[in-house]
């Protein structure tokens, strides 16, 4: 069983704000070595998502190593795998029907998940809907983001802050009215969405004595292929127009000081996730 973080560097917590310094390119990390591709050669794979970004480059790299994979999501994007017949989709939309959701991943024909990758779970009541089917399941990777720093409590941030970067258990939800407050106000978007990644994750960790086999996998900024959020767009206009590419952003905590800019290929992710 396994229940652990991967936290990918990130030097200081991250902000949203301007941008200064620059960045040079680097070449990818190189995935997976050939014996991890045959350990997952006829595994049963859950992707949950699985059309876009990450999960369809997940899709491509599960299959390439023999996997058999089934996507689970509402069908409202095209799918990529339509006619492959090692992919099976599962619409359902979980956040309006969970009984069909819960019943989807408790019922695997009749064998057990070696492993769901959930790119859609964004709050308590969706990750406890996953934990019902816990008996169903091997292995349980919630996609996470290191924006649970920015949801988390800024004394413990400022705290533990320094030229190292931070760690994974610095994460910690706001104690206190005015401790929430804070947070909310630094970034309201950025206190919501890396809230909820946040309450997932204490969820699992909660969860952990009848359900150990999760990873949770938080990711910064994710650059690449199949990206449906600009992020690529915007680089690569950025290098056409010769704009300057930011690598570091102002601390609002330590005058003077700068937190680096930690981003991560697509396609790299995508085999963190597979490995």
């Amino acid at each position: 069983a396994l229940s652990s973080f991967v936290l990918f560097p990130v030097g200081g917590d991250r902000a949203r704000g301007e941008m200064q310094g620059s960045v040079r390119g680097a070449g990818p990390v190189p995935g997976g070595g050939a014996g991890e591709k045959d350990a997952l050669h006829g595994r049963r794979i859950l992707v949950i998502g699985g059309t876009q970004f990450m999960g369809r480059l997940l899709v491509e790299e599960l299959l390439r190593a023999g996997a058999r994979v089934w996507i689970l999501n509402r069908g409202k994007s095209p799918n990529p795998f339509a006619g492959d017949s090692q992919v099976t989709l599962l619409q359902c939309d979980r956040i309006n029907d969970r009984e069909r959701f819960r019943t989807l991943l408790a019922t695997p024909g009749g064998e057990a998940w070696d492993g769901v990758v959930d790119f859609v779970c964004f709050g308590t009541r969706m990750v406890e809907d996953v934990v019902s089917a816990r008996h169903c399941i091997k292995h349980y990777i919630l996609i996470s983001s290191d924006s649970v720093f920015m949801a988390s409590d800024r004394a413990t941030i400022r705290a533990k802050q320094g030229p190292a970067g931070l760690k994974e258990e610095d994460a910690v939800e706001p104690a206190g009215k005015k401790a929430l407050r804070e947070v909310k106000r630094r970034n309201e978007y950025q206190f919501g969405y890396g809230g909820r990644k946040l309450a997932c994750e204490r969820f699992l960790q909660e969860s952990a004595s009848t359900f150990p086999q999760f990873t949770s996998l938080r990711f910064p900024d994710v650059i690449g292929p199949y990206d449906n959020l600009g992020s690529q767009l915007e680089l690569e206009d950025a290098i056409r127009a010769g704009s300057p590419i930011g690598s570091h952003i102002p601390s609002e905590d330590v005058p003077g000081a700068a937190g680096r800019i930690s981003l991560v290929f697509s396609r790299d992710a995508a085999a963190s996730a597979a490995a």
